[in-house]
């Protein structure tokens, strides 16, 4: 699945989302004013895992800017720019592995 080349604004909870998705590919997008989470990936419905988070411009989110959570694996977070996000700009709960974050832009984080 791709999702890119998207303008989302001023959501009621996440911008974009994705939940038991493998390989797909989430670029280009921008995303502002969401509640929550602007970009979040998290394995709740099945794997989530090989995915690619890239070159989105993401502002504005109620609590993280892009989120990996429960248990979201093997996914690369590069070259995206996250700024005013409430809680952290990037964020990770710990879970899962083998996630990457590399280039990307942003005022906050609680990455290790």
């Amino acid at each position: 699945m791709t999702i890119k080349g998207n303008h989302v604004s001023d959501s009621g909870v996440y911008g974009i989302t994705l939940s038991g998705a493998v390989d797909s590919e989430v670029s280009e997008n921008t995303v502002t004013g969401s509640e929550s989470d602007g970009i979040a990936l998290y394995a709740l419905f099945g794997d989530t895992a090989r995915n690619e988070v890239n070159e989105n411009e993401v502002s504005g989110s109620g609590r993280y800017g892009i989120s990996l959570r429960v248990g979201a694996s093997d996914n690369d977070v590069a070259e995206n720019e996250v700024s005013g996000s409430v809680t952290y700009d990037l964020h990770w709960d710990g879970s899962g592995s083998g996630n990457t974050w590399v280039e990307n832009v942003y005022g906050t984080s609680n990455l290790p």
